[in-house]
């Protein structure tokens, strides 16, 4: 059994194919997770919560038996989701990184920091969803997600989008009772050409954070499969030898 491993957890409208191209650059054993509502575990859609969603990573770390403790990674919209594994397993977890990840405010949701933009879009997506699953909008995905990518890399993201459950958005969620930094490190990987989460918008999250490192990363939104050897550098460095650099 391996020390540290990776277990990695995707944001909104992505399952866990987006890190086919990231996974063959990380040392140690990993596991890519599906969120419940695609996948390896499929689910009505409505009514899904940021506890279920815990709940179903939580049950894949446990069974992962491959490494003793893991760098638990999120991406986006599982900013919300990994804190709340983390202090549900903390024996587990050595360190956690969001990957440009939604992180409000303790106590608040989500939407409440979002740009007014998106939280048009996800209220329109939440009215919708009362009735029928959201498809992907291949328009929107382009833009958010793809700005840095070339032509495969583009096909590569928009064949592999899904159906998100647009409640979570409004959901308020807590990190009260997460380790503090000292016993759980962990990182912001800031992304410089985010056009999902700009990077002022990034910043926001970091302080809301608190203590936590930075690493920057010059890409866009979904630099798993845009820059996956770069991303993998950094994940493979805070296996190896914790986080680089502080900002408190």
């Amino acid at each position: 059994m391996a020390d540290v491993g990776f277990v990695l957890v995707h944001g909104g409208g992505h399952d866990a194919r987006c890190w086919e191209r990231l996974t063959p650059h990380l040392l140690g054993p990993v596991l890519a997770v599906d969120l419940p509502g695609r996948g390896a575990h499929p689910a009505k859609l409505p009514g899904l919560t940021v506890e279920v969603f815990a709940d179903s990573v939580v049950a894949d770390l446990d069974a992962f038996d491959e490494a003793e403790r893991v760098v638990l990674v999120g991406h986006s919209m599982a900013g919300v989701t990994i804190p709340l594994v983390a202090a549900r397993r903390p024996e587990r977890v050595s360190a956690l990184v969001f990957v440009s990840c939604f992180v409000p405010r303790e106590g608040s949701s989500i939407t409440d920091d979002m740009p007014a933009w998106i939280r048009a879009v996800t209220t329109l997506l939440s009215l919708r969803q009362s009735q029928e699953p959201n498809q992907p909008n291949a328009r929107l995905a382009r833009y958010m997600y793809c700005n840095d990518m070339d032509s495969e890399q583009t096909a590569f993201t928009l064949s592999r989008q899904v159906p998100e459950a647009s409640g979570i958005f409004g959901e308020r969620v807590s990190r009260k009772d997460l380790p503090a930094a000292q016993e759980m490190p962990r990182t912001y990987i800031k992304l410089l050409r985010d056009r999902a989460l700009r990077p002022r918008v990034q910043d926001k999250f970091i302080a809301n954070i608190g203590q936590c490192d930075v690493q920057t990363l010059d890409s866009g939104h979904d630099a798993m499969i845009s820059h996956p050897a770069e991303l993998a550098a950094i994940l493979n460095a805070i296996r190896q030898t914790g986080p680089l650099t502080t900002q408190t």
